[in-house]
C-alpha cells in the first residue's frame, strides 16, 4: 500500500487530555493470557486408610494426580458470583495416590472469573474479576489413626502453561 499521499499525523495532545483523561485503556484482549500450571510433590510414608481432595477456583481448575485426571469433572468448579460465594468441589482420591512421591496438578482456566473481553454483561469489569486462582487442602487419614492435610500455599510450583488464551468469549489458543 502506498501511503504516500496521506497526510501527517498530528497529536492532539498527551495521554490523559480532556475529554478522555487517564480513563483511556487498550487492551490487548485476545492477546496471551497464559493459563496457569500449579504443581505440588509431596511424600506418603504409611498405609492410606481415605484421602479427599477439596479444590475451589475463581475460574476453572482441572485436576491431576501423578500425571493422570482426578475425575472426569469438567469446567468445574461452577460459575458462580464470586463475591458472594464460592463453590467447591470434593473428589475421593485414595485410589490414585501411592506409597512414597506423589504429585497434584492443576490448570486452571479463566470462566466468567478472568474474562478478558467486554461484553454486554460487564463480566470484565465484575468486583470480583481476576487473574484464575486456585485453594486446594487434601486431607489424607492413615490406617493408623493419624491424619495429614496438603494446602495450597506459597511452596507450589506455578509456571504458565501451553494455553496461552481461554475465555469463555473469545475461545482458545493453544501453543
Amino acid at each position: 500500500m502506498d501511503d504516500s499521499s496521506w497526510s501527517v499525523a498530528t497529536s492532539l495532545g498527551s495521554y490523559g487530555v480532556s475529554p478522555w483523561d487517564t480513563q483511556v485503556t487498550i487492551s490487548n484482549s485476545l492477546g496471551e493470557h497464559p493459563a496457569p500450571l500449579l504443581r505440588k510433590e509431596f511424600t506418603t510414608t504409611k498405609t492410606i486408610s481415605f484421602a479427599r481432595m477439596y479444590y475451589s477456583a475463581g475460574g476453572y481448575a482441572s485436576m491431576t494426580i501423578n500425571g493422570a485426571l482426578a475425575s472426569d469433572h469438567v469446567l468445574t468448579p461452577g460459575f458462580t458470583k464470586y463475591d458472594v460465594q464460592m463453590q467447591y468441589v470434593v473428589l475421593d482420591v485414595a485410589s490414585k495416590l501411592t506409597l512414597g512421591l506423589n504429585v497434584i496438578g492443576a490448570e486452571l482456566g479463566r470462566s466468567h472469573y478472568g474474562v478478558t473481553q467486554g461484553s454486554v454483561w460487564n463480566w470484565n469489569t465484575a468486583p470480583w474479576h481476576g487473574q484464575p486462582a486456585l485453594r486446594i487442602v487434601l486431607s489424607i487419614g492413615y490406617s493408623d489413626g493419624t491424619t495429614e492435610r496438603l494446602v495450597t500455599d506459597a511452596t507450589w510450583q506455578v509456571i504458565e502453561g501451553p494455553t496461552r488464551l481461554d475465555d469463555v468469549f473469545g475461545g482458545e489458543n493453544y501453543d
